[in-house]
């Protein structure tokens, strides 16, 4: 016999409790928290061009950022209506609306990188912006969300 009695059985009916928040509660966290890194990184500089004469940053929204940062408030207001349960979000949402924001930056990050690669020289360094980085962490960031969903 243990020196320790055992705590009696859960009634019946009640649910047993659990330490860990549900399935659904972190893949909305992550999809939140994706998506503020979407907008964030809408907002921030795509590209960079440093001369003699000082430094250039190009503003995501002067391109395909406006498109990120829809694609970023809408995977925030999802996971906020599943985190506060007013409706439950289908993880595909979550993960087409990251790999949407991926693909937008994706493709941009590309076509940046090879247009800048033709800018470079001696007096002209040009590298892309954090923005573009941030972006495409945020969507990855929602599409795990989206994935780890039961």
């Amino acid at each position: 016999m243990s020196q320790f009695p055992l705590p009696p059985p859960p009634a019946r009916g009640a649910p047993a409790a659990r330490a860990e928040p549900s399935k659904r509660k972190e893949s909305a966290i992550l999809a939140l928290v994706g998506g503020a890194g979407v907008v964030v990184g809408s907002l921030m500089p795509w590209a960079t061009v440093t001369a003699i004469f000082g430094t250039i940053s190009v503003a995501a929204t002067q391109g395909d950022g406006t498109i990120t940062l829809v694609l970023g408030g809408v995977l925030g207001v999802l996971a906020l209506l599943d985190l506060v349960g007013t409706t439950e979000v289908s993880k595909w949402l979550y993960v087409w609306f990251g790999v949407l924001a991926v693909g937008v930056a994706g493709f941009d990050w590309v076509n940046l990188s090879q247009r800048l690669g033709e800018a470079n020289a001696e007096s002209v360094r040009a590298s892309v912006g954090i923005g573009l980085q941030v972006v495409v962490g945020g969507g990855v960031l929602a599409v795990v969300g989206g994935l780890v969903r039961d």
